[in-house]
């Protein structure tokens, strides 16, 4: 029952995915709060807007920046949180004035191994292999979240460009239809007999 309660407590990861929309010149900030000593993570992609780019501080609970990165279009950060309290991760769009930004961002909280809890040589084949499926598990749902942001990002573009090829087509259109009547207008210029009284 012990070694059911070690595997349990290992596996036990805690996950936040979101997409936000940032508009020009705006800050926003998320707080999570740890409890005890895990593994922080943060991957982050900015799937439409302007560049694509924006700027990411991470702080520890003393206010301490931990991280930061300026003008990126996606970006992963990970640390040992030793600290109990309360992180903050403020992305920031102050680079861009006119153009919103959507940001789709994956935190994920675990996969810290306390080394009193058992060592690896403790747990039995069957523990053994659980854990290294949790493992691969885990590393499996991170590259899920990567594509579909990327996914997102590519059907964004493929979106904008269907939208200026449809615009591009419809002045064509318009632009012959007008060719099309001055040249029958002119036509009937040449054609026309004129009278004179």
């Amino acid at each position: 029952m012990a070694t059911l309660l070690i595997i349990v407590s290992i596996l036990i990861q805690h996950t936040n995915a979101l997409t936000y929309t940032l508009d020009p010149a705006e800050e926003r900030c998320l707080f999570e709060t740890l409890d005890k000593p895990s593994k922080l993570s943060l991957k982050y992609q900015v799937i439409k807007g302007g560049f694509l780019d924006i700027d990411l501080v991470v702080f520890d609970p003393d206010g301490e920046i931990l991280h930061q990165q300026e003008r990126e279009s996606e970006g992963k950060f990970s640390i040992n949180a030793d600290k109990k309290g309360t992180y903050k991760f403020c992305f920031s769009n102050k680079i861009s004035t006119l153009t919103p930004k959507t940001v789709s961002f994956h935190i994920s909280i675990g996969d810290f191994v306390d080394t009193n809890i058992a060592k690896l040589e403790h747990l039995s084949p069957v523990e053994q292999t659980i854990q290294k499926l949790s493992e691969g598990l885990s590393h499996i749902q991170n590259e899920q979240q990567e594509f579909r942001a990327r996914e997102a990002t590519h059907r964004n573009i493929c979106e904008a460009t269907n939208e200026r090829v449809t615009y591009y087509n419809l002045f064509s259109i318009f632009l012959l239809v007008c060719l099309s009547g001055v040249q029958i207008y002119v036509l009937r210029m040449w054609f026309e007999v004129k009278r004179e009284i």
